[in-house]
């Protein structure tokens, strides 16, 4: 079952910044994965994800799209093709 888990900080009156991710049964995810995007602080910070093919990049975006905003634009997109 997909499952939905991200944590976000508010940064202000206008911004949302991704802290955390748990990402589970999505794609080539068979176990959960815990990203933290923050520093021993709590502060929030900018991430790179980079890898060879095949590594689970675009899984990783994918479960934050899903965790946002419920659907995978790019899986409605090859749907339509």
């Amino acid at each position: 079952m997909l499952k939905r888990d991200v944590q976000v900080r508010t940064v202000d009156d206008t911004s949302l910044r991704v802290a955390k991710v748990r990402i589970g049964s999505l794609r080539g995810i068979p176990n959960d994965v815990v990203l933290d995007f923050r520093t021993e602080q709590g502060n929030t910070v900018s991430a790179v994800v980079a890898g060879d093919n095949g590594t689970g990049k675009s899984s990783i975006v994918d479960a934050l799209e899903f965790a946002l905003q419920a659907r995978i634009n790019r899986s409605e997109t090859l749907k339509q093709e």
